[in-house]
């Protein structure tokens, strides 16, 4: 094929002339796959055989592709370029690039939908070859700029139409399972070929109101609980989570050959009697081991100190006390395992003694940190707000390095630099890589070692889970000024409770208690 025809050399990126052309290229192909299917009678009788229904058939846009090179050169001959068709996943060459050939090939395609655009499809292999069927049943397009499997999920259209009636939405792992569970009136969502990421935990944490149900692989070898067990240590302090568990005795039936089967009455109780997710991940973690057995337990909190230290700092207390609790231990123990810390200051859960909850100022001096420097990240379009407190701001008191760097991002900003809305979360999500990108940059000229993935992750990746409220994404002054205040308060009392537990001097109490006093009386 001559050089024109194959499009711009294979070193040249998406850009502003190209991307387009490769969704244009993805909706048609989606079209054409869907026409196909409609019109082959194996590939019909084949997802019918299956117990999809011609109304999800056509909900999810499900198409064939033929084991020939019949869509590639279709697009061809509507104008795609071949390298349009090789940038949209759809096509491939040789290494020698003599002939070219289509991605998926004999197999039920379903696209994926990014943002309301086709951006990659999943296949399900359905010829007769025993390599493929063993080793590449199912396939996904293959990674690009537009798709990345793990931050898409299947099916998110189409569940948001059912989770206006519904308090629960499910995830499986399984991509063909969900628009099954979809067709008898559960929303459910899939992962598309890949494990549960944090990119996937920080989409479904946009559900706040909602419990999310994962659904794990029914396998003998039990990876299937596993990798949700994985997968639910991503969501603690994130949302609401439990796990729909299906009967392990007898003949193994999961979601998708209960509808096959008709058994939507059963299904439904499944659904209705979920577990607790921290009950089912501490199941899976201990090998459903002796949790009063000493050695496994130390063991077993061992063993989930590093999944324990992602949950966000406000959301440290509730899961201490859960685990205190299941594991007949004192919540102090738990903390110096799994934190390894003694004397860990976190904030008050619901299920403590009313005075525990009323003695905020033993809150977490993380936790009021941080909610007064997001503050003053939203705060940046009232004028005049961020600068009554720029004078406050020390860089050396603020925990890790995200927050050192966002610290010292807010001491240089003036009225001349960009404004980002960050108390809207659909405009900032926009300028959020923007916005880190700048704080990296100044990170970088005060000598703080953080890159700008590290502040996305590690600050404004819980902007949102952090008291979505007005006080936190639309604050007043007021709001601040607590927030600061309880800062300032917790921080000294955490230094006092040291200085106490360490059997200090005299001298060193009396001059801890001073200035503990003395501060208190400045932030009120």
């Amino acid at each position: 094929m001559p050089e024109a025809e194959r499009g711009p050399k294979r070193d040249d990126r998406f850009n502003s002339e190209t991307k387009p052309r490769v969704y244009a290229a993805l909706q048609r192909a989606s079209e054409i796959f869907h026409q196909n299917l409609l019109s082959n009678s194996r590939a019909l009788k084949y997802v019918q055989s299956r117990g999809f229904k011609d109304e999800t058939i056509e909900k999810y846009q499900m198409g064939f592709a033929p084991p020939s090179r019949e869509v590639v050169g279709r697009l061809e001959s509507e104008g795609f370029t071949l390298y349009e068709q090789i940038l949209a996943g759809l096509a491939r060459e040789n290494q020698e690039q003599t002939y070219s050939f289509s991605f998926f090939k004999d197999r039920i395609v379903i696209p994926v939908l990014v943002n309301g655009r086709v951006s990659g499809f999943c296949g399900r292999y359905i010829g007769s070859d025993p390599d493929i069927l063993k080793k590449m049943k199912y396939m996904n397009s293959p990674e690009s700029p537009i798709y990345q499997k793990g931050r898409s999920f299947l099916g998110v259209p189409q569940a948001n139409e059912l989770l206006r009636h519904s308090p629960k939405l499910f995830v499986f792992e399984a991509a063909f399972d969900a628009p099954l569970i979809v067709q008898s009136g559960f929303p459910a969502l899939a992962t598309i070929g890949t494990a549960f990421t944090e990119e996937h935990a920080r989409f479904l944490a946009r559900y706040h109101d909602k419990q999310i149900v994962f659904v794990p692989q029914i396998e003998d070898s039990g990876i299937g609980e596993e990798a949700t067990a994985r997968a639910l240590a991503k969501s603690f302090g994130r949302f609401n989570s439990a796990v729909a568990l299906f009967p392990r005795e007898g003949t193994k039936v999961d979601g998708a050959d209960m509808v096959q089967q008709g058994r939507i009455a059963e299904l439904r109780q499944i659904f209705s009697n979920t577990s607790d997710s921290l009950d089912f991940y501490l199941r899976i973690k201990s090998k459903g081991q002796d949790l009063s057995n000493e050695g496994v337990r130390t063991s077993l909190l061992k063993g989930i100190q590093w999944d324990f230290q992602q949950i966000p700092p406000e959301h440290y207390g509730n899961y201490a006390a859960g685990l205190a609790k299941r594991l007949g231990l004192e919540r102090r123990d738990i903390e110096q395992i799994v934190y390894g810390r003694k004397n860990l200051t976190v904030f008050p859960t619901e299920s403590e003694e009313p005075h525990q909850q009323q003695n905020v100022i033993n809150g977490s001096a993380l936790y009021w940190q941080t909610r007064f420097l997001k503050q003053l990240f939203a705060s940046i379009p009232q004028q005049g707000v961020l600068q009554a407190f720029k004078d406050r701001l020390v860089i050396d008191e603020f925990n890790g390095n995200a927050r050192k760097a966002a610290a010292a991002y807010l001491i240089q900003w003036d009225t001349s630099q960009q404004v980002f809305d960050i108390g809207n979360p659909l405009v900032f999500r926009s300028q959020r890589q923007g916005l880190c990108g700048l704080i990296e940059k100044c990170a970088a000229e005060k000598d703080i070692k953080v890159s700008a993935d590290e502040i996305d992750r590690n600050f404004f990746g819980s902007f949102f889970r952090l008291d979505y409220q007005r006080s936190v994404t639309s604050p007043k002054l007021a709001d601040i000024s607590e927030s600061y205040a309880m800062w300032r308060a917790t921080r000294l009392t955490d230094e006092t409770s040291r200085a106490l537990s360490s059997g200090a001097s005299p001298d060193r109490l009396v001059t801890a208690l001073d200035k503990f006093h003395e501060q208190i009386g400045e932030v009120r």
